[in-house]
């Protein structure tokens, strides 16, 4: 006879008002088939489930507080019962307290003891060339606080073509990010660029969309002036000949990956000497005709210059509304800046 059978019979005697029988019988021989036992049998097995958690947790160093005391249960207070009715009453009472807090501290253990999912989305920040990490904390920030999960990746903008930028950004996405999770990508400039090549290679990833600010699809007439400049040429390096007007317009094809694409471009130029090489409407780096391309979901211009665009309240406020809804805000919420 184990311990679990004896009080099993035990309770079982108490709420039939009878006092337990002193000799041994196996389970199966004697069985009270009434309602009221089978209910306490019930509660009588929940309880052992639970002892059974609490010493195995216990051997792993975890330390659980007594049912009483979550409960504030205060057993002085318990009155011996007078009839047969009011112990059985009285026992149901006592067993089911004591369930009830079993079961919670059951399911408390269980969920504390349970790794958190990764979220379901996450976000690959790029910045722009000759630029790091940090310029893209504010943007981070803003679209963590909306719940997404935010990847903010340096990459050596200046010492390498776009293409094998392309291949190390995603080995880093690779190594960081399980597969299976829904990609979105917020480019500033350059970093806009290799967002729309890098959505062609993530087979492994469900797609979501892509924000580019102030991405040059069409070139840069500013690449176009500088570009054999030797000082331009040691400074951004081989991939800012890539920038330039003819480099994109031959290499920009029209927009077809399963990403939504959304672009917010520019309108303000704090740089008025390149904004006279630059043909239209410009943010002192890139003319917003040049930051369109075919198949693009949504684009929306915003007085901001190019540089600011990732230290934007509004091109922030955009880059989450698109993220959430696949289009930006028109409501006019947030002022120019």
């Amino acid at each position: 006879m184990t311990k679990a059978s004896d009080l099993r019979r035990l309770l079982i005697a108490l709420a039939a008002g009878r006092r337990a029988p002193r000799q041994t019988v196996r389970d199966d021989e004697t069985r009270d088939t009434s309602p009221l036992s089978e209910i306490v049998s019930n509660l009588v097995s929940l309880s052992l489930l639970f002892f059974r958690a609490k010493i195995a947790l216990t051997k792993h160093g975890l330390r659980i507080k007594t049912c009483e005391t979550l409960l504030s249960i205060n057993k002085r207070q318990t009155v011996a019962p007078k009839t047969k009715p009011e112990k059985q009453r009285e026992v149901l009472a006592m067993l089911r307290h004591k369930t009830l807090c079993n079961i919670v501290l059951i399911l408390g253990i269980t969920l504390s003891q349970t790794p958190l999912a990764e979220p379901a989305e996450t976000v690959i920040a790029l910045h722009g060339i000759a630029k790091s990490s940090r310029s893209m904390n504010f943007i981070s920030e803003q679209l963590q606080s909306a719940g997404f999960k935010v990847l903010n990746l340096d990459y050596d903008s200046t010492g390498f073509p776009l293409e094998t930028l392309e291949q190390q950004i995603l080995a880093k996405i690779s190594a960081q990010v399980a597969e299976g999770t829904t990609i979105h990508f917020v480019g500033h400039s350059m970093g806009g660029l290799l967002a729309r090549s890098l959505a062609q290679s993530l087979e492994h990833y469900q797609p979501g969309r892509i924000v580019q600010l102030g991405s040059p699809n069409g070139g840069s007439e500013v690449a176009d002036l500088l570009k054999d400049n030797p000082l331009f040429i040691k400074i951004y390096g081989p991939a800012g000949q890539q920038l330039t007007t003819n480099d994109r317009t031959a290499k920009t094809k029209p927009h077809t990956s399963k990403f939504d694409l959304g672009i917010i471009a520019g309108t303000r130029s704090l740089d008025p000497f390149s904004s006279l090489v630059i043909p239209g409407a410009d943010d002192g780096k890139v003319a917003v005709s040049r930051t369109k391309v075919e198949g693009m979901t949504d684009h929306l211009e915003i007085k901001v210059s190019h540089p600011r665009l990732p230290h934007s309240d509004q091109a922030a406020h955009q880059t989450r509304h698109f993220l959430i809804h696949g289009s930006f805000d028109r409501s006019n919420a947030i002022a120019p800046q």
